[in-house]
């Protein structure tokens, strides 16, 4: 069984396109030990709250609760114990953080360019890739 941190845009993507290639990398992340922290969530919570998403794609507030709580619910919470300073954005150094501290094998992330390739033993993959290496 892997350790998977997934990034925010996939868990956004995951959410505004149903049946597509984040929404894929979170069911599939599902069948291992899948680990967020708080700022992920919030992250997610935050970006989705942008109105014009919500005019875009036309979901609820409560539809968007309701998702939050799903991802807790199918994850581990973890607040990192320690700081990262790895990452060309200093947001994704948080998401390292909790990759880091949860000795996760993969994050996953469509953002690759920001992350270090490999940082403490957490390899940092796209999602195409990952969906590759844990077919189901």
């Amino acid at each position: 069984m892997l350790t998977i941190v997934l990034d925010t845009n996939i868990l956004v993507g995951s959410f505004l396109t149903p049946h597509g290639e984040s929404w894929e990398v979170v069911r599939r992340a599902k069948g291992h030990k899948l680990c967020l922290s708080p700022f992920i969530l919030t992250e997610v919570w935050r970006t989705l709250r942008v109105s014009r998403l919500k005019k875009k794609y036309r979901y609820s507030a409560a539809e968007l609760a309701q998702y939050v709580q799903h991802l807790r619910s199918i994850s581990r919470v973890q607040t990192p114990k320690r700081s990262v300073r790895a990452c060309a954005d200093p947001d994704d150094d948080h998401i390292l953080a909790c990759a880091v501290d949860v000795h996760a094998d993969y994050l996953v992330t469509r953002n690759v360019k920001d992350f270090p390739k490999t940082y403490r033993g957490v390899t940092v993959i796209q999602p195409g890739k990952f969906l590759r290496l844990v077919r189901p």
